[in-house]
């Protein structure tokens, strides 16, 4: 993501006059220690939005809401700055990219009941059928009448399982406690991904962002542009 871009966006989509946006700084460079979290920066008292490089049109809007929100109604929750991004972007949209398990279960507020979404898991090593058996056995255990989820795994580019939920269950903090086992049992996972899923997307995904983020992940990430206006203040507001 460049400034075209970010100014081209705010355009289509009737934003480059909102008042709420008038004192707003936009940064694009890497977000420091935040485990490869995609997802960008407000800062409140500056005012400040921070865009990683590899960011996309999702995390620009989740970091608009967030200033929205606080502007309008001294709102600064997660909860009204995914609806902000959903009531003007319908697609799919990153809402996680990393590798910290405990991270994993607080994206479960960002999904609305039978919302559905898609988890991206990268190892270290092969998983065999007897892993993949027991992730299935855990999900079926747990279901308690809801839909399962589908599971899908390929060794196309690393070994990578990708879990096909609906927001019912707490799938993702289920899936966190598990995936905390199977790397203490020595399969390691490499990165991890959170995919909030349109209605009318099929559930055949694509995973060819996943691996570039992936990569970005374990390289470090590229360095960002020059800074619009505006300096970070101790207080931020995460994703």
């Amino acid at each position: 993501m460049d400034y075209h871009e970010i100014d081209y966006i705010l355009i289509r989509n009737g934003l480059a006059q909102e008042p709420a946006f008038d004192q707003v700084g936009i940064a694009i460079r890497p977000i420091p220690d935040m485990d490869g979290c995609p997802l960008g920066l407000y800062y409140p008292d500056s005012a400040l939005i921070v865009i990683p490089p590899d960011g996309y049109e999702s995390v620009l809007l989740h970091e608009l809401g967030h200033r929205y929100g606080h502007y309008y109604q001294n709102n600064l929750s997660e909860q009204f700055a995914e609806e902000y991004r959903r009531h003007y972007q319908k697609s799919t949209a990153l809402m996680y990219s990393g590798g910290d398990f405990a991270r994993m279960p607080k994206f479960d507020a960002l999904f609305q009941e039978g919302e559905r979404g898609v988890l991206a898991v990268s190892f270290s090593d092969h998983l065999c059928q007897d892993d993949l058996m027991a992730i299935r056995q855990e999900f079926f255990q747990c279901s308690c009448g809801e839909p399962i989820p589908q599971i899908a795994y390929s060794e196309e580019q690393s070994p990578t399982i990708t879990v096909h939920f609906q927001k019912g269950v707490d799938w993702l903090s289920i899936t966190a406690l598990f995936l905390g086992a199977v790397t203490i049992a020595g399969i390691g996972a490499i990165s991890y991904a959170i995919y909030k899923v349109a209605k009318d997307t099929p559930w055949v995904f694509p995973l060819a962002i996943f691996g570039t983020v992936a990569g970005i992940i374990l390289i470090g990430g590229v360095a960002g542009k020059h800074q619009m206006k505006g300096a970070p203040s101790r207080a931020l507001v995460r994703g």
